[in-house]
């Protein structure tokens, strides 16, 4: 398969996202400042023979860029990606994704608004959990970095951790705008700290009401796959995650949780997304998807 590069803006001008269709890095996430730091790879080297690149963030499935305010992305973003994917097609990314980085391993977080207006994600230079972890206020704060925030931040309802991120829920009538950074920087100092999230458990609830009985199905796998594939990296490009649940008589159930749930759109999206791929890809299989 042919890689491929998205640009996707973000909430600072200066940073944009390549997305790309498959898996750049193994593990973690480094980050380049110079061209002597990206010795250990020759295509983000070439970037920086770009005057205007200034930092590069390399992800498990996304580069993001930082440049210089001498030009705008919107003038110069094909002649990058058309460096990267020339570069890419011949060596990989990194000569040697187990070598030992100095300097590359600098905590780097940055904001990202999500379609919830009540959530915001805190992107990391470093991967965090492998599986999505949604934690509810007065659920869990044992944990030293969620036990400040939702003590300092009496209106934060819910942290949602998951790959390199944290997605972060405000009550309706708070606001962001005087905290945001107070908090990335918070997050930032423990994750320099070296804080861990693997003892962390779900603790988000079920609230709709589930088929009396959940058998397996045989089109339980194929669903599953459908929702892998087309589905959750999307949904985790909002700040949140979506999974099966179970299914019935042509209905799916399943769950959204991080900034999905309770978002405003969510609903929008499962009728017109979610369920009509689904539709399409099983007809006569699914006839409704339903949140739970």
């Amino acid at each position: 398969m042919e890689m491929t590069l998205t640009p996707e803006k973000t909430t600072v001008n200066e940073i944009i996202k390549l997305v790309s269709n498959s898996r750049l890095v193994d593990d973690g996430s480094y980050t380049f400042n110079n061209v002597e730091e990206a010795a250990v790879s020759p295509a983000i080297q070439k970037l920086f023979y770009l005057p205007f690149i200034k930092r590069v963030l390399v992800s498990t499935n996304y580069i993001a860029l930082e440049r210089y305010n001498i030009v705008e992305w919107d003038d110069v973003i094909d002649q990058v990606i058309d460096t990267l994917t020339t570069s890419l097609k011949t060596e990989p990314i990194l000569k040697d994704q187990n070598t030992s980085i100095e300097g590359a391993r600098n905590i780097e977080i940055y904001i990202e608004s999500t379609p919830n207006p009540n959530a915001l994600k805190f992107i990391s230079n470093l991967g965090l959990s492998d599986t999505p972890i949604d934690i509810l206020r007065g659920q869990q704060e044992e944990h030293p970095l969620l036990t400040t925030l939702f003590n300092q931040y009496k209106w934060i309802s819910k942290a949602f951790i998951n790959m390199n991120y944290i997605a972060l829920t405000k009550e309706e009538d708070a606001t962001w705008e005087d905290d945001q950074h107070e908090i990335r920087s918070i997050i930032s100092q423990y994750l320099k700290e070296g804080i861990d999230f693997s003892a962390l458990k779900d603790t988000s609830e079920t609230t709709a009401t589930l088929p009396d009985t959940v058998t397996a199905s045989e089109y339980d796998q194929k669903i599953i796959d459908i929702l892998d594939e087309y589905i959750k990296p999307a949904v985790a490009q909002d700040g949140g995650d979506i999974s099966f649940h179970s299914y019935r008589q042509g209905q799916v159930f399943v769950r959204l949780s991080g900034a999905c749930s309770g978002c405003p759109s969510s609903t929008a999206t499962l009728k017109n997304g979610i369920e009509n791929l689904l539709k399409e890809m099983l007809p006569k299989v699914v006839e409704e998807v339903i949140a739970v």
